[in-house]
């Protein structure tokens, strides 16, 4: 499985007031931590209905949330395989025939190609960062307001 890391790079304020939430009453705690766990639902839904629709559909459905233990941080991830590929693009793509080497030409549609073929580059479609951009600042308004 591939995997990559976008990180949301939360206000410091905010990051120091959920880093130990072991020094708040329970009621603080719990609002906290709702506030977290909607931040977390809420990108991961951006995510989904960012992410592109291939013919599988394994990218959307490859997109999970999950709480940590102690529910003060969360994490969204892409199970897909190919979801950092997606996101973030490929260089130049060449093709030839390595499976068969002492052949001389690939057969692509029907037709003999010599050498080798550049499929060029797969634009980035960026899902995960827009997302997570997109609700931070919810995320962190909330938690101020927790807090207040």
């Amino acid at each position: 499985m591939s995997g990559f890391n976008i990180y949301a790079n939360i206000d410091s304020a905010v990051y120091k007031a959920t880093a130990d939430i072991t020094g708040y009453d329970q009621k603080t705690k719990e609002a906290i931590k709702s506030a977290i766990s909607a931040g977390v639902d809420a990108i991961r839904d951006r995510a989904i209905r960012a992410a592109p629709a291939g013919a599988t559909g394994n990218l959307k459905a490859g997109i999970k949330a999950e709480m940590s233990k102690y529910g003060a941080s969360g994490v969204i991830k892409s199970t897909s395989p190919h979801s950092h590929i997606v996101e973030f693009g490929t260089g130049p793509r060449i093709t030839m025939n390595r499976l068969n080497s002492h052949k001389k030409a690939l057969v692509i549609n029907g037709s003999f190609v010599k050498g080798m073929i550049n499929n060029g580059k797969m634009p980035a479609k960026p899902f995960m960062r827009p997302a997570v951009e997109a609700e931070k600042p919810k995320i962190e308004e909330s938690i101020k307001k927790v807090l207040q």
